[in-house]
């Protein structure tokens, strides 16, 4: 009986056979090692970073000061009278800005704010019109925390003036997009909300840090499935770690709760009272 012998297989062909085996082991590995460890992370509430950077970032934000602190002025009423006049002044475009070229784009008055600027006179013809009051709003309050008042403006845009008694100038200390200003939360702290894209919902906290200047020090994302009740990712924007569920629900329940007691807005009526009355 004639039987036909195979071929040896050539040493170049061994190697190569030998080291898809080897490929497609190390392959099957790698692939029962990465559910395992998508286990251990669904078990462990986080996915998608490791639990040191879960950590690092839990560490970094419960840190944070979420206390809200009334603002809180010592004005004699000549004080208030004059911060009050200097800031309608302000918005008449009888007040300069000084140093305004990053805010203005032409011009040194309220007027020439990036969306901002409503004439003075629709301003006050507008006052008792309740929709067109909840669009534009204001702040007389110690922003900053030096005892002092400062001027929130919330109209297209959101602008906090600081003025110094007996000058000729005010300055801008804030800018910012109305779009995504939420408010107040007590002196040097402020929150954002951004809904403009339909897959993702962001807040943001920014702080008036030592330097003087605000910062955004949190930012929180939460991105949606197809339904929007289902949330699948909940990422704290600090290195851009996803912190999972549980973890997710500590860390901001002591910004959620902030929120609520953000300073009251007010109403041009509210801020300037019987001084409208003699324009």
């Amino acid at each position: 009986m004639h039987r036909t012998q195979a071929h040896p297989l050539t040493v170049q062909e061994e190697q190569t056979e030998s080291e898809s085996l080897m490929e497609e082991a190390a392959g099957a590995l790698a692939k029962q090692e990465g559910q395992e460890e998508s286990e251990t992370a669904a078990e462990n509430g986080w996915t998608g970073n490791s639990e040191e950077d879960v950590m690092a970032v839990y560490e970094i934000v419960r840190a944070m000061d979420f206390t809200v602190e009334q603002p809180h002025m010592e004005l004699t009423e000549e004080e208030d009278l004059a911060y009050k006049e200097a800031f309608l002044c302000l918005l008449k475009n009888e007040l300069s800005i000084e140093g305004g070229e990053e805010w203005c784009e032409d011009g040194d008055r309220y007027r020439d704010l990036w969306w901002a600027g409503i004439p003075y006179e629709e301003l006050l013809e507008e006052r008792d019109n309740t929709d067109f009051v909840q669009g534009c709003c204001y702040y007389y309050d110690d922003i900053d925390g030096d005892g002092k008042p400062e001027f929130g403006v919330c109209q297209g845009a959101v602008y906090f003036f600081d003025y110094e008694l007996g000058e000729k100038t005010c300055s801008v200390s804030y800018g910012g997009q109305r779009t995504y200003f939420e408010g107040l939360l007590g002196v040097g702290k402020i929150w954002e909300h951004d809904t403009q894209h339909g897959w993702v919902e962001r807040f943001r906290y920014i702080v008036l840090n030592s330097a003087g200047e605000w910062e955004e020090v949190l930012q929180l994302e939460l991105y949606y499935g197809e339904e929007k009740e289902t949330v699948y990712t909940k990422y704290v924007l600090i290195n851009d770690v996803n912190v999972g569920e549980e973890t997710w629900e500590e860390l901001t329940a002591p910004f959620y709760e902030a929120i609520e007691y953000e300073i009251p807005k007010k109403t041009l009526k509210e801020v300037f009272g019987e001084l409208l009355e003699s324009d």
